[in-house]
């Protein structure tokens, strides 16, 4: 009984933890915009601009791998609360 309950918890952890992983998504990519379109009417250079995108498609990777990190262990838990092997 004590299990089935921290599983339970486990399985709540992690959505809020995908949850909040697509929030930190959206506000990097609304960033990325921002930041494109100050730089190009403060009138910066190429580089600049480009060097700022690149390093928020960085982040973005980052998210999207501890998105799929997430998406790999979520099965786990699952497996886990039914007793069934992986």
């Amino acid at each position: 009984m004590l299990l089935d309950g921290l599983v339970a918890f486990e399985a709540l952890l992690y959505g809020a933890v995908a949850l909040l992983l697509a929030a930190a998504a959206a506000l990097v990519l609304a960033g990325t915009v921002d930041e494109l379109a100050r730089g190009i009417s403060r009138g910066q250079g190429a580089v600049d601009i480009a060097v700022g995108v690149l390093d928020r498609i960085l982040e973005l990777g980052l998210l999207g791998f501890l998105a799929l990190a997430l998406a790999l262990a979520v099965p786990l838990v699952r497996s886990r609360r039914t007793g069934a092997d992986t």
